[in-house]
């Protein structure tokens, strides 16, 4: 008997597979005052998500993958109440008295940005927005995040002795990140440094009260 040992070699494309993943990470509400623009610059009350409870005047930008679960942790370092907020995503159940955790669930279903956020006005007003960026993993991408501010209005804002924005608001810093030049030469999301015919994605997200 003679036996026969066939072998099939052949290759197999798959292709519209998303490899899927749950993604861990915490973010810390930190509070603090900050000095913009250099030494002839302005001293401002921040409010900013950090990804360690060191305050870092720039908001932590979260990345994933398409396909990526996150499982968030939250920790509010500030005196105040704050919230985690995604529009039309988190908007409820989401409240951090001072000192307190929570974690948060996130399935996303479309490629996009999602902005996150404190929605309580000390919080928005003196910076507490971020940004998720979902599904970008293939490409170049930057992120600006314009916000102004008043610096002795945030010193009112953080003291609590105002509750809304003047009628006569006059900014004093117009930053990206919360950067002014010559800092912004150094952040890697703001400075787009790439070749001609790249096609990048650049994420805009307009944290203050004004029209850009």
């Amino acid at each position: 008997m003679i036996k026969q040992l066939i072998i099939l070699i052949g290759f197999i494309t798959i292709t519209g597979f998303t490899f899927s993943a749950t993604v861990y990470d915490t973010l810390h509400i930190n509070k603090a005052p900050q000095q913009i623009g250099g030494p002839f610059g302005y001293t401002l009350q921040a409010c900013v998500f950090n990804a360690t409870s060191t305050f870092d005047v720039q908001n932590e930008i979260i990345e994933l993958n398409e396909g990526d679960d996150l499982q968030l942790h939250v920790i509010n370092h500030d005196t105040l109440e704050h919230t985690f907020t995604i529009d039309a995503m988190v908007e409820s159940n989401n409240i951090l008295a001072a000192g307190a955790t929570q974690d948060f669930t996130l399935n996303f279903v479309n490629i996009g940005p999602y902005r996150f956020y404190s929605d309580v006005f000390y919080g928005r007003h003196l910076g507490a927005s971020s940004i998720i960026m979902y599904g970008y993993e293939n490409h170049a991408r930057y992120y600006w995040n314009m916000f102004e501010q008043n610096a002795d209005l945030s010193q009112e804002i953080a003291l609590l002795n105002v509750n809304s924005i003047p009628f006569d608001y006059q900014p004093d810093i117009f930053s990206i990140n919360m950067k002014v030049h010559p800092d912004l030469e150094n952040d890697p999301y703001a400075k787009i440094v790439q070749n001609v015919g790249d096609t990048i994605y650049i994420t805009v997200v307009n944290s203050g009260v004004m029209l850009h």
